[in-house]
Order: structure tokens, then C-alpha cells, then sequence
């Protein structure tokens, strides 16, 4: 039975029940992120194929009315809003490959630390691309707009500051690894 209670640190589960709810997990969750990778990518693939569609997710942060851009307009905004998408595919990729490192090789894997760095760029470099590009595409989607009916807007979602405060997380979180990796070594040492 899958179970995703966390026992206390009075919990009298040996070190194989631990590692066994740890290898379900990682495994639950290697495949959560590669059934996430696909979904994206055919969903992001699907969407420049039905034009109106395409303008709908294009268009929904463009106030009030605007000229249509062209259809060259359409796919430079369609290529920067995939920006975003692309690295949170790659952060997805990385997410996996920890999870498989976790089943496999088990926590105190030196590769750990590595990972966990890479996560949290990744996801600083989410949060940072989605406010960039975000911008960006109200001003390609308007540029055809006649004059003074041009956007430009900045905005941050909560969604940009959970992804930087993760990114934050994971990064610290490699350091405690750093640490906990350098303590099992020495405890390895002693005994």
C-alpha cells in the first residue's frame, strides 16, 4: 500500500521501511515527472496547429482591444512564451533523474547535492523567464497596434514568487545535503 504519512521522530520503523516508503515515493514520483514532461510538450506542440487557439493564449494578459499581429507576430510571440515552458521541461528532466538517484543509490549520494543546485537554478530561472517573456508577448502581440495603443506590462504572479522561493529552498537545501554527506563520511571514518 502506497502511504504518504511521515512518521515522527519517535517511530520505531527500521531503516528498510524507511527506504522502502523512500523507493515508492521516488518511483511515484519519477513517473509524475515524466507523465508531466510528455503533457507539456504535447500540449505546447498542439497549440500553434489551431490558430484561434493560438490566439486565445497568446492574447488572455492583453487589455482592451489590439491589432492582430501578423502571422510572423504570432510565432515570435509563440516562441518566447515557450521559453518558460522549455526550462520547466528541463527542471522536470532533472526532477526525474533525482527521484531515480533516490530509488537507486539512496540519499547520502554524493551526485545529490549537484542535483538539488541545479533544481533550484532551474527553478529561479522559471520564475525569472515567466515575468520576462510574459512581458514580452503583450508587446509582440500589440507591436501591430497603432500608435499609443501598444502594451507593455510587468507583472509577477504568485506562481513566479512560489518558483524562486523553491528555487531558494532547493539551494539551501543542497547545502544541508553538502553538510549531511560530509557527517556520514566522517561517521563512516570513526567507525
Amino acid at each position: 500500500m502506497f502511504s504518504l504519512s511521515f512518521p515522527g521522530p519517535a517511530s520505531l520503523a527500521s531503516r528498510k521501511e524507511r527506504q522502502d516508503k523512500l523507493n515508492r515515493l521516488s518511483r511515484f514520483a519519477e513517473w509524475l515527472a515524466l507523465g508531466g514532461m510528455v503533457l507539456v510538450t504535447v500540449c505546447a506542440g498542439l497549440i500553434p496547429f489551431d490558430r484561434d487557439i493560438l490566439v486565445d493564449y497568446l492574447s488572455h494578459e492583453v487589455q482592451g482591444s489590439f491589432t492582430m499581429p501578423s502571422d510572423k507576430g504570432l510565432f515570435a510571440a509563440y516562441a518566447i512564451s515557450m521559453i518558460p515552458l522549455s526550462v520547466f521541461v528541463a527542471a522536470l528532466w532533472e526532477a526525474r533523474q533525482f527521484f531515480r538517484l533516490l530509488r537507486r543509490a539512496g540519499i547520502f549520494d554524493p551526485r545529490s547535492p549537484a542535483m538539488l543546485v541545479r533544481l533550484g537554478w532551474l527553478a529561479i530561472v522559471i520564475a525569472v523567464s515567466s515575468i520576462v517573456t510574459r512581458t514580452l508577448v503583450i508587446l509582440v502581440m500589440t507591436y501591430s497596434s497603432p500608435t499609443g495603443s501598444r502594451q507593455i506590462s510587468v507583472g509577477i504572479d504568485p506562481t513566479d514568487v512560489g518558483s524562486l522561493v523553491v528555487g531558494l529552498l532547493l539551494l539551501v537545501f543542497a547545502l544541508v545535503m553538502q553538510e549531511a554527506l560530509v557527517i556520514e563520511d566522517e561517521n563512516r571514518s570513526i567507525i
